[in-house]
């Protein structure tokens, strides 16, 4: 079972502003925008302020739901403008606040024309943003791991950066093969940090250049389009004497509306056959479990 993030509740005092993030009666969470970074070609970044606590975990494939529009209690009753939240990935690990209750978390809004994620990136700083979560499993290191080995492309690279922290942090190694061309790829590059190893591979040679990190990996995460997957599991089955379930853990990509299973609408197919809920039981997936 992937770590969870364990979250407690800070109780706000009495003094409430309209800087400060609160628990809200109805269980969503009003956040306060602290800082906002372009993350060309990926998106934007949006570090919010949370009146929550973490225990530390690793936070790839964790998200949180957005309410696009203001976040006042009479909006929430009655503006469905935009009917739907949007779902916003943790891009980075939660940082406790030194001198104040709560935690700071980078959220990735996505490079889109969709009104939502436009309305999030012009969010001023110190305003509130209504959010539900956050849902989703994380990808869990295994205890033994030491080396490993990180898939991206330039619209996915900042999903990674949590477990990039989480392995550097047990003081592993961490090799980033970036899917991509250096042009596109370098905007992004000072998210990475130092220690990191970067290969930026194109498309085209993508998976011959995967063959000799995936020999010493103990460990591959990935976050790529969902079509790349199968091409993957293959050249795993190639290079490495056999397919451990465990040995790949992958991001999917999946319509994720509700964050608790309801609407179905982020269903994705399973090896066997069948169908599983992405919010539930994901994002985060065995690769194995996955493709056939």
């Amino acid at each position: 079972m992937p770590q969870a993030i364990i979250l407690q509740a800070i109780i706000m005092v009495s003094n409430f502003s309209s800087t400060t993030p609160v628990l809200n009666a109805d269980g969503t969470i009003s956040a306060i925008v602290r800082d906002r970074q372009a993350a060309a070609p990926a998106g934007w970044l949006l570090r919010v302020w949370l009146p929550v606590a973490y225990h530390a975990g690793g936070g790839f494939g964790r998200f949180f739901l957005a309410r696009c529009a203001e976040d006042t209690t009479e909006a929430r009753r009655n503006d469905w403008s935009i009917y739907n939240r949007r779902a916003l990935f943790c891009a980075g690990m939660p940082q406790a606040m030194p001198d104040q209750a709560g935690s700071t978390w980078d959220l990735l809004v996505p490079a889109t024309a969709d009104p939502g994620h436009s309305w999030l990136t012009q969010r001023p700083l110190d305003s509130a943003l209504n959010l539900l979560g956050p849902f989703g499993h994380s990808f869990e290191l295994p205890a033994h791991a030491r080396a490993l080995l990180a898939l991206a492309d330039t619209q996915t690279l900042p999903l990674i950066l949590p477990v990039v922290h989480t392995m550097l942090d047990r003081g592993g190694r961490v090799t980033l093969l970036i899917r991509g061309d250096m042009d596109t790829a370098s905007p992004l590059l000072s998210l990475v940090p130092i220690p990191v190893e970067v290969r930026i591979i194109d498309a085209a040679n993508w998976l011959a250049q995967l063959s000799e990190p995936m020999r010493w990996a103990d460990q591959l995460c990935a976050a790529l389009p969902n079509q790349q997957y199968p091409e993957l599991a293959h050249q795993i089955r190639t290079v490495r004497f056999q397919f451990d379930t465990a040995f790949a853990q992958v991001l999917v990509t999946s319509d994720l509306l509700c964050g608790v299973g309801a609407c179905l609408a982020c269903v994705v197919s399973t090896r066997d056959g069948g169908f599983t809920r992405a919010c539930m039981h994901g994002p985060v997936f065995p690769l194995a479990s996955i493709t056939a």
